[in-house]
């Protein structure tokens, strides 16, 4: 008798719906899974799925990211077809933005299988300045106010850069129909994002429910490796970004991203404001998830969670109809002023692991090349003196960016592993 297909989990999440830490919690905890009888594929480490997403999504948006995911799909498919267990789960964001042909093409990996689709989803109205903080990590250079204003615009023109990003991150109707032709309805699961405030285990419990696992089965914590940054934080990326256009993505994400963005910036978030909205960019959430919602019902999809979690009905008129502004040059300046010694310290270690690798650096004029950045304070001062105080912050975290990213370049190609920083 032929061994038992395990049942195969694919969670295609839209965007900014709690996935990565998600990931981290399973990624924490794959021996404990296994132990459950659930593989969670992580042979590769952390980005074993993420390579595979790519890969099947042809989403190689570089010569570095191609060579690392080529054939990374077809690998973790057999590992997760072959797996002893009752279940194997699969998790990535990058499978929401399939259309339709694509996804049949990706269910059909398992061929003989049972794929269960689980699509975790949010409030629009949190999501979509998420998804716009998200973007500005990625190297992306569409002011806030200008994004907003084409997620909303009616008609949409889905040549701008919000209107596209919100069809492919955040359209949940469009996933729905993409997945539903291949997977079925009592195979599938919308799982809702729970409100803010709502205890942080309250996800981990819902999606557990959805794959039939016991959440306690998750006995260690997930790293903190995806926080979210403040509104004046990403419009500071945003102009970094503006004068970071010839670094490839490869090389930009480890410092953008993951030292300045996460390690960095995230600590501010408390303090800094949200990205501004209007009445008008309410009203469009809402209609949204009213959208989201009728798709959901008329699908016949389990719900675990609350449609409640998407409300339809925006707060009553209490904001100026036309206010979308970017972060104040002030707010800018503040981020900027946090985030320059911290930096410096990045530019520091990684120029004192390429000297302990034997590599041919002086820490000393490495630093000496850099603008001074004793403290916050200290280049408040020298900026306030300048004739543009903003354009000066940004000019000179550029400069201390640019050097961290050099730095990284060496040490990858020392074969040198960054220590964690800031």
């Amino acid at each position: 008798m032929p061994r038992e297909r395990p049942v195969i989990h694919l969670h295609i999440g839209a965007m900014k719906t709690g996935t990565t830490h998600l990931q981290e919690l399973m990624t924490a905890n794959a021996d404990e899974l296994a132990a459950a009888g659930c593989l969670f594929p992580v042979t590769k480490g952390r980005y074993s799925q993420t390579l595979a997403a790519r890969d099947v999504m042809n989403m190689t948006a570089d010569d570095v990211t191609l060579r690392r995911a080529r054939g990374e799909w077809d690998r973790v498919v057999q590992e997760m077809l072959s797996y002893d267990g009752r279940a194997a789960i699969f998790s990535m964001e990058f499978l929401s933005f399939a259309r339709r042909r694509p996804a049949g093409r990706i269910v059909g990996s398992f061929g003989d299988a049972p794929v269960h689709g689980i699509l975790t989803v949010r409030d629009a109205a949190t999501a979509i300045p998420a998804q716009w903080q998200q973007a500005m990590q990625s190297q992306r250079t569409t002011p806030w106010h200008e994004f907003a204003g084409q997620v909303i615009a009616n008609p949409p023109d889905y040549s701008a850069a919000g209107a596209r990003t919100f069809r492919r991150t955040q359209d949940i109707p469009r996933m729905l129909s993409a997945w539903l032709p291949h997977i079925p309805p009592e195979q599938f699961t919308v799982v809702t994002l729970p409100r803010p405030g709502a205890p942080r285990h309250l996800l981990w419990e819902r999606f557990a429910a959805a794959v039939d696992l016991d959440p306690a089965v998750a006995k260690r914590s997930a790293p903190r490796n995806n926080e979210s940054i403040g509104a004046a934080s990403a419009e500071l990326i945003r102009r970094i970004n503006e004068r970071l256009s010839d670094i490839a993505i490869s090389d930009y994400r480890g410092t953008m991203r993951h030292a300045l963005a996460i390690k960095i910036l995230s600590d501010r978030v408390s303090t800094e404001g949200k990205a501004p909205v209007n009445n008008a960019f309410l009203e469009f959430a809402a209609a949204a998830n009213a959208r989201a919602r009728a798709a959901i019902e008329e699908s016949g999809v389990r719900v675990i969670g609350d449609l409640d979690d998407l409300p339809v009905e925006a707060p009553a008129p209490s904001l100026d109809d036309t206010a979308l502004d970017s972060p104040s040059d002030a707010d800018v300046i503040d981020a900027a002023a946090y985030a320059m010694p911290r930096m410096r310290r990045v530019v520091a270690q990684r120029a004192k692991q390429l000297r302990r690798a034997h590599q041919k650096v002086s820490v000393r004029k490495v630093l000496a090349d850099l603008p001074e950045a004793r403290d916050a304070e200290a280049v408040t001062k020298r900026w306030t003196s300048a004739a543009d105080p903003a354009e000066a912050a940004v000019t000179d975290l550029t400069a201390m960016c640019r050097a961290a990213i050099d730095l990284g370049i060496r040490l990858r190609a020392a074969g040198v592993k960054r220590a964690v920083e800031a």
